[in-house]
């Protein structure tokens, strides 16, 4: 297999290379950090008018807003694009402090980490088609619409790692063709019209788990969301549930960065 990678001597060692518009670089950085103060969001476009703008009033004419320059500028202030949070923006911070130090507090000195449980759901569109490819130049691309079609998978891990509750998937419909001749899957399925989690379908695998911890004589804290569809469940004798503060899964939710 021939090596496509260049042969890179020591004399050809990457070096930082300063930014030969340094005026525009620091009226941009200043820039940026004045509107994430304000939590207000930069797309691509705007970065690149904005950039031609202080361009313009600093004289620089010879300045172009090219992709590579703002790559090299994102990458010297490490700088990304990530997507919106929109409850983080939401959140007070003295309600997180105050959660951590008095709720999560008494949780860790009631319960060992493997007795800790955080339980979160996600959509998975399983029909989705990536809507990028690498080509050549001058190349048509053409790709399929996108799917709708979506599933809700439930996931439970505890805060050691140890253990990782077997998932429940919910569908559109009770009795799937594709499983028609599936004895077994390793995962627990259920249905509703619009293949979300429902306060019954909540309800009902707390009450599962419960029992499957009782069996084995345990005790364990489970850390939720306060979705609508996670309800309260009375008489569970062996899950303590225990909700976030509002608007907060972004900064809190384990299973929430792990997704991400």
């Amino acid at each position: 297999q021939p090596n496509f990678a260049p042969q890179i001597c020591d004399q050809e060692r990457k070096r930082q290379r300063l930014s030969p518009y340094e005026n525009v670089d620091k009226a941009l950085l200043s820039w940026i950090k004045y509107v994430r103060s304000q939590i207000a969001p930069i797309s691509w476009n705007v970065l690149k008018e904005k950039s031609l703008e202080f361009a313009n009033e600093l004289g620089e004419s010879s300045f172009v807003a090219s992709n590579g320059l703002l790559q090299r500028f994102n990458s010297m202030h490490n700088l990304s694009f990530k997507k919106l949070c929109r409850e983080a923006a939401d959140f007070d911070s003295s309600s997180l402090k105050e959660w951590k130090d008095v709720v999560l507090r008494d949780i860790f000195e009631r319960y060992e980490s493997a007795n800790v449980f955080n339980v979160d759901e996600c959509g998975l569109f399983y029909r989705i088609l990536p809507d990028r490819t690498l080509c050549f130049k001058g190349e048509k691309c053409v790709g399929g619409k996108k799917s709708k079609e979506r599933l809700t998978v439930l996931l439970a891990a505890n805060m050691d790692g140890s253990e990782k509750i077997i998932p429940l998937v919910i569908g559109k419909f009770l009795k799937p063709r594709c499983m028609k001749n599936c004895k077994f899957l390793p995962l627990f399925y259920d249905a509703n019209s619009k293949a979300w989690m429902t306060a019954g379908i909540w309800e009902k695998t707390l009450r599962s788990w419960d029992l499957n911890f009782s069996k084995q004589k345990r005790k364990v804290a489970l850390i939720a969301d306060n979705c609508t569809a996670h309800c309260t469940v009375d008489g569970l004798k062996s899950i303590e549930l225990v909700f976030l503060p509002p608007n907060s899964t972004c900064v809190l939710q384990p299973l929430d960065q792990i997704k991400a």
